[in-house]
């Protein structure tokens, strides 16, 4: 490697660490910072997933079935039409919610209550998305996908 090769690859690796020290000072004008705080569960089971639709209008679920729903200023336990473990939910809008889980379990909020609904695969299915309430996903064990219309 000649002088003026040497010379080049080390203006290069400068100007690459220069750029990089500028990005990396750079103020992050859209992030924004969350502060978490603890919140009473209803529950002492493993919750798995949440999903919301507003500040007041939270659902969470897990193992044993379980379901909780946030109203706005606590957790509240809803029943479940099953024991069955939930492991992902995807809320929609209000009252328009998902949940899947161990060998293939889905539920879906109607109205106030939870209810079955009949799933194509026996597999465990590890989560769920929506694009709207006539457009879900949910995947699982050994590649499974599935789609709701």
């Amino acid at each position: 490697m000649g002088v003026r090769s040497s010379c080049r690859m080390v203006f290069s690796l400068s100007l690459l660490i220069l750029s990089f020290a500028a990005l990396t000072t750079l103020p992050l004008t859209n992030a924004q910072t969350l502060t978490w705080a603890t919140v009473t569960s209803p529950t002492n089971k493993q919750l798995s997933s949440a999903s919301c639709v507003s500040s007041g209008d939270c659902w969470a679920v897990g193992s044993s079935g379980v379901i909780i729903q946030w109203t706005g200023s606590s957790w509240a336990t809803i029943t479940s039409p099953d024991y069955f473990d939930l492991y992902s939910m995807f809320c929609v809008s209000s009252g328009n919610c998902w949940a899947v889980g161990v060998m293939g379990k889905i539920i879906q909020v109607s109205g106030s209550s939870w209810v079955s609904v009949t799933s194509p695969t026996g597999n465990d299915l590890s989560s769920v998305s929506c694009a709207s309430s006539s457009a879900c996903w949910a995947v699982g064990e050994s590649g499974t996908t599935i789609q709701g219309t």
